[in-house]
């Protein structure tokens, strides 16, 4: 077995599978939107989603790896909750 049909076939593992899907959808959707489109935002959104899809295949090859990669994505997921939820607030008040 070659060695890019073993990364294949590990990438494409059932718990991994929707993060390769992931990656493969946001890799096309950088070159639509930064070579059809020519929107920044969206370019950027894009590589985004496709650094953290490729972050999460590859760190799950590390022991802990997925279990490192789920605390930082809770830790951003509280930090970017509490930080919209105080401009909520204070855009309410005014």
């Amino acid at each position: 077995m070659s060695k890019q049909s073993a990364f294949l076939s590990f990438a494409f593992a059932s718990e991994r599978a929707a993060f390769a899907v992931g990656y493969c959808l946001s890799f096309l959707g950088v070159l639509y939107a930064s070579l059809v489109l020519k929107s920044y935002f969206l370019t950027l959104f894009c590589v985004v989603g496709e650094l953290v899809s490729l972050a999460y295949i590859l760190l799950s090859y590390v022991p802990g790896g997925t279990r490192f990669l789920n605390l930082i994505f809770s830790m951003v997921y509280s930090g970017m909750k509490m930080l919209c939820g105080s401009c909520l607030r204070s855009s309410g008040s005014t």
